[in-house]
């Protein structure tokens, strides 16, 4: 746990032990039917992105070329117009 938390403390601080769904039934007085949502902390956006930490983010090449990951991305327009990411990981060849 030391260890983890060398790594930097989470956003919620360590509060993140079922607190969401305590305040949840507290405000509800009881009832179950309060969703987790309206009183949950640290909400994500509907993509999925967490708006305090602004994560997931895409790897800086940097970072990727530290790890020898390289991604070849190619944009292809269909003919709907809807461009189409082609992001298959590989390793680079040494």
């Amino acid at each position: 746990m030391i260890k983890a938390l060398s790594y930097g403390a989470p956003p919620h601080g360590g509060f993140a032990i079922g607190l969401d769904r305590y305040v949840a039934l507290l405000v509800g007085r009881g009832n179950s039917s309060v969703p987790i949502r309206d009183v949950i902390a640290f909400p994500k956006s509907k993509e999925g992105n967490d708006l305090m930490t602004r994560c997931p983010v895409e790897a800086t090449p940097s970072q990727l070329s530290r790890y020898g990951i390289s991604m070849p991305v190619t944009n292809e327009v269909a003919s709907d117009g809807i461009i189409e990411k082609d992001d298959k990981i590989q390793s680079p060849a040494h």
